[in-house]
């Protein structure tokens, strides 16, 4: 999915304004990953809790309010008046690039709702073991991105953030479509009929908005992260190149985050034992460490320059500026693969709230140092990379408190003594927790009844 982050700038910086355009994009998936935050927990949710036909029903009819709701903000932002107070007057953003980024916003009001779809359906085929279909239709979404927008390139003369929506747009409900029509035979296999599953008790749309709504409210706040960094750079000294240049660095970013992106979904899915949680967090620190390593090699060499500029057709000066801040974000990888270990374990065991708070400090962090650099004019793409460095950092030690603190209370053993290392731990919850409490008087119920049921006496 990240790979189409190059594609798309690869056809804005052949198309006029190129600069400004970048810009506008930039600001532009500000918002609209902010519309789109409720469903991107979804992944989570779908794996954690699509058990079986009662609960697979529950959550279809919440996954389609919420896209029904995140489509109507949407389109509500793009369309009113609040457009501008966002852009201009929260964000400060300038106004050539808000003129700019407009028009594409509104050609992706539909995106946040095929994003939850797809999202929800990719839970469930992650959960029974079809990830090989996830692939598949990234693949689908990359060759869709780039067929679309050459297409718009090549016959068009829409402006590069123009080109860029539809691209983008057009490959998600591709995707989408795809994913859905796969996991149809699935879902008829599995959620069919009632089976053994059904004895667990039923999931309710309360349950589950306890379950989910800590999700959104963390990736919410996570996405706070970047109006902070757009804030910041719009008081630069020239902030449309500074825009401009935190698009690319920001993509080139994310493709190398992209496998440690992935990880808490394989925590959710894999972890059983003391044996793998230990197994999960080596992985998850070993795909971290890697993903910095190639960073490093990518950004302190000629190469990433020269993949922007020579390859991409990006301006100089952006280009130059965009391997600086791709420099000073090396640690990045590596604290997210931490970072997605103990949101996956803490998401297993239905902690999401603790998350939530991780990403409040997370928040807090970005703002303080963002606040700093810019009241000390050193506010640039350099001084962005590194706040985002410091707040991730802060996150990553809470997720290691709140998880240390959760397998304590639980009467887990834990052997980590920094976020560096995992906790020991078992899925046996303590005696006295309300969850082995409800175990103990179902058991007891249950039991109950089976006596009942012996000496000829009817159930009640």
């Amino acid at each position: 999915m990240s790979l189409e982050s190059p594609v798309v700038a690869y056809f804005i910086a052949q198309l006029p304004d190129s600069q400004v355009n970048f810009a506008a994009i930039g600001v532009m998936f500000v918002v609209a990953f902010w519309i789109e935050s409720p469903v991107i927990g979804l992944l989570s949710t779908a794996t954690a809790l699509a058990i079986n036909r009662q609960h697979y029903l529950v959550l279809r009819t919440y996954v389609i309010g919420l896209i029904i709701l995140v489509t109507a903000v949407g389109a509500i932002v793009a369309l009113t008046p609040l457009y501008d107070f966002i852009m201009r007057g929260l964000l400060g953003v300038p106004g050539d690039v808000a003129d700019a980024a407009r028009p594409a916003l509104i050609i992706m009001i539909p995106w946040s709702g095929f994003i939850g779809w797809r999202r929800y359906t990719q839970g469930i085929l992650i959960r029974y073991g079809k990830t090989y279909v996830v692939g598949i239709g990234t693949t689908l979404r990359l060759i869709g991105v780039a067929g679309i927008g050459y297409w718009l390139y090549a016959v068009t003369a829409l402006p590069g953030a123009w080109v860029a929506a539809f691209a983008i747009l057009g490959s998600v409900i591709l995707e989408s479509v795809f994913t859905h029509v796969l996991a149809r035979s699935l879902i008829r296999q599995v959620f069919s009929s009632e089976d053994a599953t059904e004895e667990l008790e039923p999931l309710t749309f309360k349950e589950l908005n306890r379950f989910h709504f800590p999700l959104t409210m963390s990736t919410m706040l996570w996405l706070l992260g970047r109006p902070i960094i757009t804030w910041g750079l719009a008081r630069s000294h020239n902030p449309t190149l500074s825009l401009a240049a935190w698009e690319p660095a920001g993509n080139t970013m994310f493709i190398f985050r992209a496998p440690g992106m992935a990880l808490p979904e394989v925590v959710i899915a894999l972890q059983r034992t003391k044996e793998s949680a230990k197994a999960l967090f080596s992985f998850c620190a070993q795909v971290g460490f890697y993903c910095s390593l190639v960073v490093a090699i990518f950004a302190f060499s000629p190469v990433a320059f020269l993949a922007l500029h020579d390859g991409l057709g990006i301006e100089y000066e952006v280009s130059a500026l965009a391997v600086d801040g791709m420099r000073w974000s090396v640690l990045i990888p590596l604290l997210g693969g931490l970072q997605s270990y103990y949101r996956g374990m803490l998401a297993k065991y239905r902690q999401t709230r603790a998350m939530t708070t991780s990403m409040a400090l997370y928040v807090v962090a970005t703002l303080i140092s963002v606040r700093i650099v810019v009241a000390g004019g050193a506010i640039n793409v350099r001084s962005a990379a590194v706040c985002l460095t410091v707040a991730m950092a802060a996150e990553l030690i809470m997720l290691w408190f709140l998880w240390r603190k959760y397998t304590s209370v639980n009467g887990l053993p834990a052997t980590g003594a920094s976020p560096f290392s995992p906790t020991e731990m078992s899925p046996t919850p303590h005696p006295s927790s309300p969850s082995r409490l409800r175990d103990r008087v179902r058991d007891s119920l249950r039991r109950s009844r089976n006596r009942r049921g012996r000496t000829g006496r009817p159930h009640s």
